[in-house]
């Protein structure tokens, strides 16, 4: 078989080349069913392509009068469909495909990484060199920047400044809590921070795992109740006080229902009964 260098390729269409050798490129002995070169194609019958020394490149320019520095994989199946992928050798269980910034990959400065193993599948931005602070990750669509996971794990929409583990930031509703049907709606504003249903259906609020308040539909408020009786009318229902507290509140005082009764304990430990039940 004769080495590729050897024969004379037109430079002025895409190659597969070595750096630094040449036009062509020289396969190793174990290069079978090479099949035919033009000087537009280099058709590989069966086998693989195999470079025999480390740190070899496949290179090619693809520009047209639209686009520049591009480098296209394409199947050879006319009208069909492309996929690009890696694999591992032999018993080996983990693949990654890296996007370097510079035309060193072991010096590059920042590297937006793809890989799985059998644990998980992982995009990761990075770094390869030491002393280098890595860059956040950003996602465009129709050409702007909508997210942006920054290098302290904070996660910002609409923003490329998170201040929080999770910033939303938009002039109009800002979280969306929805089954398809009931909606909770979270926004904040120049002049005002909100919380609310554009259904009606009550607005409940839980701690240990158990509803300690609600507002209703009609904007009755239960504090540890959800029942406000026949009445028409907004009202804040309070539940009776599981323990009726016997400590005195610094600087203030508590409201209570005792055996349906309202009373007040003050700061001076002074119970008044404000209604009987």
């Amino acid at each position: 078989m004769p080495n590729l260098q050897t024969l004379a390729l037109d430079t002025t269409v895409p190659q597969i080349r070595a750096p630094g050798t040449g036009d062509g490129y020289s396969f190793n002995s174990g290069a079978t069913n090479l099949g035919s070169w033009t000087t537009t194609n280099l058709s590989l019958a069966t086998g693989n392509l195999t470079f025999s020394s480390t740190a070899q490149r496949i290179t090619g320019d693809f520009s047209n009068a639209t686009v520049s520095n591009r480098l296209l994989f394409q199947n050879s199946v006319t009208n069909g469909n492309t996929t690009v992928g890696a694999i591992p050798n032999g018993t080996g269980q983990a693949t990654a495909i890296g996007l370097y910034t510079s035309s060193s990959a072991g010096s590059a400065s920042f590297v937006l990484r793809a890989g799985a193993d059998t644990s998980d599948a992982r995009l990761a931005a990075g770094t390869d060199s030491t002393g280098v602070t890595p860059y956040p990750m950003t996602f465009y669509t129709g050409g702007s920047e909508r997210m942006r996971l920054d290098t302290s794990g904070r996660l910002g929409l609409g923003t490329a400044a998170p201040s929080y583990k999770l910033t939303i930031a938009d002039t109009t509703n800002q979280l969306s809590l929805t089954t398809g049907t009931n909606e909770l709606i979270a926004r904040a504003s120049s002049t005002e921070a909100a919380l609310y249903t554009f259904q009606a259906i009550p607005l409940n609020f839980y701690t240990n795992n158990a509803l300690r308040a609600t507002i209703d539909s009609s904007g009755n408020v239960g504090i540890g109740t959800t029942s406000f009786g026949a009445s028409s009318q907004v009202v804040l229902a309070i539940a009776n006080a599981t323990a009726v507290p016997t400590g005195n509140p610094t600087g203030g005082g508590v409201l209570y229902v005792e055996a349906g009764a309202l009373k007040y304990r003050g700061s001076s430990g002074t119970v008044t009964t404000i209604a009987n039940a």
